[in-house]
């Protein structure tokens, strides 16, 4: 599980399946084909706009966490209290917001604000990573042949081994009956 906590897990699957942050239409079904498809700017828009809508998401759960607590203390929540809950703070990333309350965002600037915290060195051109990609998968299936190629050998010698001791248990067991 992603959520180790339930009640997090339920507000993730609820928002999510009634398409919160407009998911339904921002990211599609298709997603992983999107993403692992042969055009570099569908598969460069199709994870931006994930990293973007959990960026939106993650904010919205540190706003709602924030109002939950207010209302748990009997009192309404402040707009600097707000202002603290979302991320990234004026102080790390101005350019992010095109507001001073901070509601409205750039989401080209969110964008490379999250890629420089994130993902600060992402050197490995596509053409390198599916290289690496490919090196582990011709290893798995190197490793794989050799498992199936023990199971050839030990399933037969299993099954041989396992009748045998079966019949000697059976002569075991009638010559235990026979002298009873």
């Amino acid at each position: 599980h992603f959520f180790a906590c339930n009640v997090c897990r339920f507000h993730f699957s609820k928002m999510y399946e009634s398409c919160g942050h407009d998911r339904c239409r921002r990211l599609s079904d298709t997603m992983p084909e999107l993403i692992l498809g042969k055009e570099a700017s569908e598969r460069e828009d199709a994870g931006r706009e994930l990293a973007i809508w959990l960026w939106e998401v993650h904010n919205s759960v540190n706003v709602r966490l924030m109002r939950e607590s207010a209302e748990a203390e009997q009192r309404k929540v402040t707009h600097e209290e707000t202002l603290a809950a979302v991320f990234p703070p004026r102080e790390l990333c101005h350019a992010c917001w095109q507001d001073d309350i901070m509601t409205t965002y750039d989401k080209d600037e969110v964008f490379a604000f999250l890629k420089r915290t994130y993902w600060p060195r992402l050197e490995l051109s596509n053409r390198q990573f599916q290289s690496v990609v490919r090196g582990r998968m011709t290893r798995v299936h190197q490793i794989q042949t050799k498992l199936d190629t023990w199971w050839y050998i030990i399933g037969p010698v299993g099954l041989v081994l396992s009748a045998i001791i079966r019949l000697f248990l059976n002569k075991s067991a009638e010559k235990q009956r026979k002298s009873v």
